[in-house]
């Protein structure tokens, strides 16, 4: 059967592209009358069964005779046919210059009208009576035989068509039983092979019929799928519509709110405006009427999270699982629960430290404020009880009450009492030593001098680690300051020099410093002794050479205070923070040895003969040691310590004589 496609395919190649001749493909139709193109069609089976090594001739005469004995005898028959035919379209070909294939494929074709034209009439042609014409009007594949028939004539000569290695039409083994050989048709030459009976149609069967009940089957299915389409888009509108709702799809529920009617906006709104105040708005109340809300304290609430979840249930994926869902969800509602905390503990830990830092308050002790020296006194600032306020316990009570909605709750506030009263600073504070002697002996000269010295040193204060300097504090004594000539110490002798007697001064104030505690850093002793204080006790000054100097040693301030009495006394007090335990501090001094002094006799011409008188008495000397003596608060001595040496010259007895 391939063999025949690819013959036909080729006819119809070499009809199209060849150009028609309509009227010299008739006349040739019309001379050789239907046999002639039978011969044709006999020849190019003939020439594609030799090509090819099949038997289409043959094929057909066993299928189409009827009065044939056997098949062998019809094999037999159809080759010789197949051969003359051959040689006769072989002949044919070359006058007219057409190729065997070209030959074969239009015999095929006139073979195929010419049987079908029998089919069809169901009788015989008489040999000569119908002209080619008629026989391609009848069929239109007499037609086409017919212009092969002239495509032979006229085209060029062609290769014939190679030959297949099998042909399964070899075996006519399926024929081998008697067949009645064909009636011939027209005038078809007795050597060419018979052609093929045409189909019969069985009774009962239309094409139209089977035509009209595929159009109706067609119609039919159509009109389902239309019925089916029209279906699917009304499900696809309403699942549209439903997951296209713009408010919580049904059966949604939060904290018991049927949202299902709302948008997102006015869901979000009517939590922060209708139920959100009231968790927000819980306060603890403070026992001194403050009070603190769940929304100062940090409070949380996850509403906002919870409704944007509910809204976007059935909103993702595909519309079918968005509707599946909302569907589902209409079946077994969805009910969401919002999430608070009404506090933070950073941040009411936060609150609890500020408030402690309004609330919490140092002890204050008592404590000396300053020292006035007109009335020697001191004055302190009086103690003050400090306050602290319980942190953690009020942690636990704000929350403890913000979670149960509120209360009234109470703050522990804890008193401190402060370490040093009134009454114990003022125990501490005083006037340490104190120091007097007497000047009532005195020139007026020598105790004016001595009050100038005492308001130039009264009122200093000593910061602890300050020294004193007496020449600093009283400056040189001139006359220009006030200073005044009186009797002084100097290089053994007494003279009259400008602010004589202020040794008195410094003499008090030395021992009033040694008896407070202070450090001596210079002393020094007259060069002879001094009749207001004991040998070893005095301290000389004179400007730009000798100097009493001590130190502040304490951690308090030192304040000194002297003044000259009106019985002529000189006083000195240094007040502060007094020894401790009571201690007290006294100087003592002691005589180590005497130094007998001279007697100086003088000529005095004013005086008669033989009289005398002293002029000086003789004073001996000495030499003395100081002590520093502490005692306790019962008066007894703790200790003592060597203060100082002294060494005095002794005074010459000077006597003044007549001649």
């Amino acid at each position: 059967m391939s063999g025949e496609r690819r013959a036909r395919e080729l006819a119809n190649f070499e009809i199209d592209t060849q150009p028609r001749k309509q009227s010299g493909g008739r006349s040739a139709g019309a001379r050789n009358g239907s046999g002639s193109g039978t011969g044709r069609a006999s020849a190019t089976s003939a020439a594609r069964n030799s090509g090819a090594k099949k038997s289409t001739g043959a094929k057909t005469s066993g299928a189409g005779a009827k009065k044939a004995t056997g098949a062998r005898t019809a094999n037999a028959g159809a080759k010789r046919a197949t051969s003359a035919t051959a040689r006769t379209a072989n002949s044919a070909a070359k006058k007219s210059g057409t190729s065997a294939r070209t030959v074969t494929a239009g015999g095929r074709k006139s073979t195929g009208a010419t049987a079908n034209a029998a089919a069809k009439k169901k009788t015989s042609s008489a040999p000569g009576k119908r002209n080619s014409r008629n026989a391609v009007q009848e069929n239109p594949l007499a037609r086409r035989s017919s212009q092969s028939a002239y495509m032979q004539a006229e085209a060029p000569r062609r290769a014939p068509a190679p030959r297949m290695a099998y042909d399964p039409y070899d075996s006519y083994d399926d024929f081998d039983a008697p067949q009645r050989r064909p009636r011939r048709e027209g005038n078809r030459p007795p050597h060419e092979p018979p052609r093929r009976p045409p189909h019969k149609r069985k009774h009962g069967r239309s094409p139209v019929n089977g035509m009209t009940f595929l159009l109706l089957l067609l119609i039919a299915g159509m009109a389902g799928v239309g019925v089916w389409r029209q279906q699917a888009y009304a499900e696809f509108t309403q699942m549209k519509a439903v997951v296209a709702k713009q408010t919580f799809y049904a059966g949604t529920t939060v904290e018991g709110v049927d949202v299902s009617d709302m948008t997102l906006p006015q869901a979000l709104e009517h939590w922060n405006t209708q139920i959100e105040p009231s968790y927000r708005q819980v306060a603890a109340v403070l026992n001194e009427g403050a009070q603190v809300t769940a929304e100062q304290m940090g409070y949380t609430s996850d509403y906002e999270t919870v409704l944007s979840s509910a809204w976007n249930a059935g909103r993702q994926g595909s519309l079918v699982e968005r509707y599946n869902r909302i569907a589902l969800r209409m079946e077994s509602p969805s009910s969401y629960t919002v999430s608070r905390s009404m506090y933070t503990d950073e941040v009411v830990r936060a609150f609890a430290s500020r408030l402690a830092e309004q609330i919490d308050a140092e002890a204050q002790d008592a404590h000396l404020l300053s020292f006035d020296f007109g009335s020697q006194t001191f004055q302190y600032a009086q103690e003050q009880e400090g306050r602290v306020l319980n942190q953690e316990a009020l942690v636990a009570s704000v929350e403890q009450a913000l979670q149960s909605g509120g209360g009234q709750i109470a703050m522990e506030v804890t008193a401190v009492q402060p370490q040093v009263t009134l009454e114990n600073v003022s125990a501490q504070y005083g006037m340490i030593s104190s120091a007097v002697t007497n000047a009532s002996s005195s020139s007026s000269n020598r105790l004016s001098n001595i009050s100038l010295a005492i308001s130039l040193i009264n009122g200093t204060c000593l910061e602890p680690g300050e020294t004193f300097s007496f020449n600093q504090t009283v400056g040189e004594r001139t006359t220009a300051r006030g200073f005044k000539t009186a009797p002084a110490y100097s290089s053994g002798e007494v003279t009259q020099e400008v602010g004589g007697g202020i040794c008195q001064v410094s003499t008090t104030l030395f021992n009033a410093a040694v008896k407070a505690n202070l450090t001596i850093n210079e002393r020094h002793a007259h060069s002879l002794t001094v009749s207001y204080v004991d040998a070893g006790k005095d301290a000389a000054v004179d400007w730009g050479n000798k100097d009493l100097k001590f130190t502040n040693s304490t951690d308090e301030n030192v304040y000194i205070c002297c003044y000259l009495s009106d019985d002529k006394r000189v006083h000195f007090g240094i007040f502060g923070k007094l020894l401790s335990d009571g201690m007290t501090i006294t100087l003592e001094s002691k005589k180590t040895g005497d130094i007998d002094y001279e007697t100086e006799y003088r000529v005095n011409f004013t005086m008669a003969s033989g009289s005398s008188k002293v002029v000086q008495s003789g004073k001996k000397g000495s030499s003395a040691v100081a002590y520093k003596v502490y005692w306790d608060a019962n008066g007894n001595e703790i200790s003592r310590e060597q203060l100082c040496k002294s060494s005095y010259k002794a005074t010459k007895e000077i006597i003044e004589y007549g001649p």
